[in-house]
């Protein structure tokens, strides 16, 4: 993206915004540069399309294991467990880049969200509860998310209220809150390594968009602090990295 003029940024944003939209109907507010290939000028534009930059503090690598090995990456999965046993991830939580490639990185999540979920506090979250965001989306009318703490107490999803005539042809949502534990907030997160849960310790996961076609990568989950790491409640862990929505752009 850096190599890019401006009006090249621009239309690499502004597109894929538009192509998620026309399939999914929600104009998102966040994004993942390729690469992490982003400086200023670029998160200047990104921002002006009021796209927050969602950026990553720990990579799996797993985009490299057909050349690596599975070991290798897996090694890289129990390196951030072991990190967040040391309490690294305590105070500012921690964001994890995964690919949805292929059989590869897509079996190594499903291999890893039981340790995932048993170390870490909080699942596998989306964005914008690690920000409290509820409305994500410019089209805050139609869609409704749990806020953190809703989200930390075991609500996974929201419902809106019923249509009125005003609002006839929204999306309505079923009205299902999925508590995930009967207990205290659970020991679930998302993205690396097994154990058992570190005290305070909240995780916040998910994998990455790649524009297919396209430099920009965009999400279409939640909204992220711009160039910088969701910050969590002190004594939180978050594992956190772009849920992407809308897999490839076009």
């Amino acid at each position: 993206m850096t190599g890019l003029t401006n009006e090249e940024v621009f239309s690499e944003l502004y597109f894929s915004k538009k192509a998620i939209k026309e399939v999914l109907g929600v104009t998102v507010r966040c994004w993942r540069p390729p690469y992490g290939d982003v400086d200023n000028r670029v998160r200047y534009i990104a921002d002006k399309l009021d796209m927050r930059t969602v950026v990553w503090n720990q990579d799996t690598d797993d985009w490299n294991w057909s050349n690596v090995g599975m070991a290798a990456i897996r090694q890289n999965y129990q390196t951030i467990f072991n990190r967040q046993s040391a309490g690294n991830f305590n105070h500012s939580g921690t964001i994890v880049l995964t690919h949805e490639l292929d059989n590869g990185t897509m079996s190594l999540v499903q291999e890893y969200l039981p340790q995932i979920q048993q170390q870490f506090v909080g699942g596998v979250m989306p964005v914008a509860m690690c920000l409290n965001n509820s409305r994500p989306y410019i089209e805050q009318e139609d869609y409704l998310y749990p806020n953190y703490e809703q989200w930390m107490s075991g609500t996974t999803s929201m419902s809106l209220a019923a249509p009125t005539a005003a609002s006839i042809a929204s999306l309505a949502l079923s009205p299902t809150s999925v508590p995930t534990s009967s207990a205290a907030p659970s020991s679930a997160t998302a993205a690396a390594s097994g154990g058992a849960a570190s005290s305070g310790a909240r995780a916040v996961v998910s994998t990455s968009s790649r524009a297919s076609g396209s430099h920009a990568s965009s999400t279409a989950s939640a909204t992220h602090k711009s160039g910088a790491r969701a910050r969590l409640a002190a004594g939180s862990t978050a594992i956190v990295a772009t849920i992407a929505v809308a897999a490839y752009l076009f």
